[in-house]
């Protein structure tokens, strides 16, 4: 007579079933690929919510801008807005900132005109394109502006733009670096150079064009204040 097999205990049978797929799962190949899975769903809501943001009616992006410009314009004290941008036909075409940045900067241009203040935009590198636009946007001074090579235009362009437009740069990395015998003198006759071509210097603040080099010496930025100084008056 056969003897019988011992009956298996139920919960380590049920225990042999249970963890068999979890351990093939944390598996360190598979564990890789659940990572990656988890991150691609969290890649796909982020994509969409910039879809949503990018689809936005202009209307309601015009609106959540100029909430903002509604809750700081009537700073006491403050007299100068700036437009935290790097303005750049190379990055902002014609097209593109006709349909995206000038239905804003015109709106945030007139409330801040109502108060008797004024608008400034950063802007580092090509301008020329944006020139109409520039003016048309009723912005009051477009900031940090470079002549060529890093521009494409020189600053007596920007004040055949409109005389109302304050200038504010002509001063780029390559004059800002320069070095040897004579320096100063080279930076005084720059300094002149510019004032001279620019006719009314009223509304002219010379300032860096797009940035301040770290390997500028000091000297030659104390040279330009000198001829800042020294030829930057007027009657």
């Amino acid at each position: 007579m056969l003897a019988k097999p011992a009956p298996r205990d139920s919960k380590q049978a049920h225990a042999s079933v249970s963890l068999a797929p979890v351990s093939s799962l944390l598996t360190p190949l598979r564990y890789a690929w659940l990572v990656v899975a988890l991150l691609w769903l969290v890649a796909l809501l982020n994509y969409f919510d910039r879809l949503l943001i990018t689809t936005m009616r202009d209307p309601i992006k015009v609106d959540i801008a100029m909430t903002v410009v509604e809750q700081v314009v009537d700073l006491p004290g403050v007299t100068i807005f700036e437009v935290p941008d790097n303005l750049d036909s190379t990055f902002y075409s014609p097209r593109l900132f006709r349909a995206f940045c000038l239905p804003l900067l015109r709106q945030a241009a007139a409330m801040i005109h109502a108060r008797g203040k004024y608008l400034f935009i950063h802007a580092c590198g090509r301008l020329k394109a944006l020139a109409p636009l520039i003016f048309e946007s009723g912005l009051d001074c477009v900031e940090g502006q470079a002549h060529p090579p890093l521009g494409d235009w020189h600053l007596h362009e920007a004040r055949a733009l409109s005389p109302r437009l304050i200038l504010c740069g002509g001063m780029t990395a390559n004059e800002q670096q320069w070095r040897g015998p004579g320096t100063a003198r080279r930076i005084d006759d720059f300094v002149r150079g510019l004032l001279d071509s620019l006719g009314d210097r009223r509304r002219f603040v010379l300032a860096s064009g797009c940035n301040t080099s770290p390997h500028t010496p000091i000297e030659n930025l104390i040279a330009f204040r000198d001829a800042a100084w020294k030829y930057g008056r007027f009657t």
